[in-house]
């Protein structure tokens, strides 16, 4: 794989939600096959393996299974306490290193990411959805920044790489308020070219990104019955509904909120993702 490409794609990773200063960079994920590419980059950057540094925020980590995933030594590995509310279901994991050359790389990267060829261009993109980006079931993939003057800056340069360099349809950037923050966003609506244009390396966003594009290509329109016959199999999140049902979320939605109006369906929240079940009468 070129450098250029790997460089650019560790930029966005780093950028997109991970930390960068005059000395330090750090990547955080939970995601084994990013973790992996993001060490494989740095080492292609040219850090020495013994200088990745790896957190593994759980008291009960195995640092084994991470040292062989990451392939770094296991005296690499700390493990930290999980302060995150969703450490039922992730493990979240912090790769750093401390190295001034390394961290202005980075950053002159970035610096330099609008006038780059386009396999830098591509590969910011990449890195930047591995890190943040997130496929809606509604068939919209969304990026999304806090809304700041750095965030803002992110978030237009990946719209206009995709809407102007490579005219993927995208909604026109906005913010949105919710308790805590002010975010700025925007949407990539044509799903089929973004991902034959884009590299990223996130299995599970592979997985719904296909998921999404395969059920708005059917004509199937699911009835209650449907809805049921998978639920008293297992519970499901609306994307494996999606999968099994092979049709897009508003032929669900519809059946889906009828069950739970009447009782037969019940959803639970477990972490980030809505569990829904059949109620046993």
């Amino acid at each position: 794989m070129s450098l250029v490409r790997d460089l650019s794609w560790l930029t966005g990773l780093v950028y997109g939600d991970g930390y960068i200063d005059d000395r330090h960079l750090e990547v955080y994920n939970s995601s084994p096959s990013i973790l992996t590419k993001c060490v494989k980059s740095m080492k292609r950057m040219g850090v020495e393996t013994h200088k990745i540094k790896i957190d593994i925020f759980s008291e009960n980590g195995n640092r084994n299974k991470w040292a062989k995933i990451l392939q770094v030594p296991a005296l690499n590995i700390s493990l930290r306490k999980n302060t995150s509310p969703w450490k039922e279901n992730y493990e979240k994991v912090r790769v750093r290193v401390s190295s001034k050359e390394k961290a202005n790389l980075i950053k002159h990267v970035f610096e330099g990411i609008e006038h780059s060829k386009m396999i830098g261009k591509k590969g910011f993109v990449g890195g930047l959805f591995d890190a943040e980006g997130s496929v809606d079931m509604k068939s919209r993939i969304e990026f999304k920044q806090v809304y700041d003057k750095h965030g803002e800056r992110i978030v237009r340069i990946v719209h206009k790489i995709l809407s102007k360099d490579l005219n993927i349809i995208c909604t026109s950037p906005k913010t949105k308020h919710d308790a805590e923050k002010i975010d700025i966003y925007f949407y990539v609506k044509d799903l089929e070219k973004f991902k034959s244009k884009i590299g990223f390396v996130d299995t599970c966003k592979k997985g719904k990104l296909l998921v999404v594009i395969k059920s708005y290509r059917t004509d199937t329109v699911p009835n209650e019955e449907d809805v049921m016959k998978v639920l008293r199999f297992r519970p499901s999140t609306f994307f494996e509904l999606m999968s099994c049902i092979k049709a897009p979320y508003h032929r669900i939605s519809r059946p889906l909120l009828k069950l739970r109006e009447a009782g037969q369906v019940r959803a639970e929240r477990r972490g980030r993702q809505i569990l829904y079940s059949a109620v046993k009468l």
